[in-house]
């Protein structure tokens, strides 16, 4: 159109340059280059077409998480893939040769694969998990040491929910390992702690009476054969488990075996059956033969002792010769030889 209004406003020779060589050149590559990229976006409009018509439920069959994986995968890798090759052509159209681009392309690309080697492990790890359908959109996994729904799947990275609404975005590099809980099926299993008193066999009769009253509360459309009866798998500290498993449909163990633990309360409470819990017994002394304790021993509050030195009377003090109140006593000594005339006297006591 620039052009064609050009030419009107003889602003400049548009139909001469046109007939020149490098004008013929030109006007060729710019048609040849819009045939490209307009068989590119049909090819394109097709391609997406189709893929969303796979991935609507409303048409068609209900694609399954696998589908729903692979084809987003695919349809990004098509984009991405179409539109190098459409820039390439045009760019060829124009007259530049794109073999030393193509051979560039290629030596940068070992360069970043060198320099981002866990970028190249990410695309590598998630081309195989994906090739081993290892996960799929909706499934519930834990990878990376994190367990949640899968929300997106990419070639390079998995988006997990957790149940908390947290969202986890984990590049397959850091994941070493993939645990699928609703692959091709699912079981609960009940481990189910009861007191040592407790009759096994009727134990095991209330849990299948439980497993009737689950299938007829709407969840037999989600069993899948009867319940497998383990019996007892342990004895522990406190209580013995006895152990039961129920297969279901992929996913559907969740919801099932939280029901399934309401109804195994309701019919051990019905018939008296209990589910002990941690608790601790005081005995005083030990048992004795007939598994009684005895009573624990009191000890009676007996007369006040008394440290006190108890005091003497006036009647022992005399018996014993001793005066009841006695000082201290001062020996007075002569050195000497007494005057003549004077009885000298032995010793004298001071009081």
């Amino acid at each position: 159109m620039l052009l064609v209004i050009a030419q009107f406003w003889r602003a400049a020779d548009v139909v001469g340059w046109l007939s020149s060589e490098v004008g013929q050149r030109f006007a060729v590559s710019i048609v040849s280059a819009i045939l490209i990229m307009l068989v590119g976006g049909l090819i394109y409009l097709a391609v997406q077409s189709w893929v969303e018509y796979r991935l609507n439920p409303n048409y068609g069959h209900v694609p399954s998480p696998r589908e729903r994986t692979l084809l987003a995968l695919f349809r990004n890798a098509f984009v991405v893939a179409l539109g190098v090759l459409i820039v390439m052509l045009v760019l060829s159209e124009f007259g530049v040769n794109i073999g030393p681009l193509l051979a560039g392309a290629g030596v940068v690309g070992l360069a970043v694969g060198f320099g981002a080697q866990k970028l190249v492990q990410d695309i590598i790890t998630g081309a195989f998990i994906q090739f081993e359908n290892a996960m799929n959109e909706g499934d519930v996994v834990t990878a990376g040491g994190v367990t949640g729904t899968v929300e997106r799947l990419t070639i390079r990275s998995v988006s997990l929910r957790t149940l908390d609404g947290a969202y986890h975005l984990i590049p397959f590099s850091s994941v070493d390992a993939v645990t699928n809980f609703m692959k091709t099926f699912s079981y609960h299993v009940a481990s189910i702690g009861v007191d040592y008193g407790a009759s096994i066999p009727e134990v095991k009769q209330a849990m299948h009476d439980a497993f009737d009253k689950l299938k007829e509360a709407g969840f037999a459309g989600d069993i899948i054969g009867d319940l497998e009866m383990h019996g007892v798998t342990e004895f522990a500290d406190s209580a013995i488990l006895v152990r039961a498993r129920i297969k279901t449909k992929p996913g559907k163990h969740f919801a099932l075996g939280r029901a399934y633990n309401e109804i195994i309360k309701e019919v051990f409470e019905e018939r008296g059956i209990e589910i002990p819990f941690p608790h601790v017994r005081f005995y005083m002394g030990g048992e004795d033969k007939a598994g009684k304790s005895p009573p624990p021993r009191i000890k009676r509050p007996g007369p006040k002792l008394t440290t006190e030195r108890p005091k003497r009377s006036a009647a022992t003090n005399a018996a014993l010769g001793k005066s009841p109140k006695r000082g201290r006593k001062t020996r007075v000594t002569q050195d000497g030889p007494p005057d003549e005339g004077h009885d000298a006297p032995d010793q004298t006591e001071v009081s």
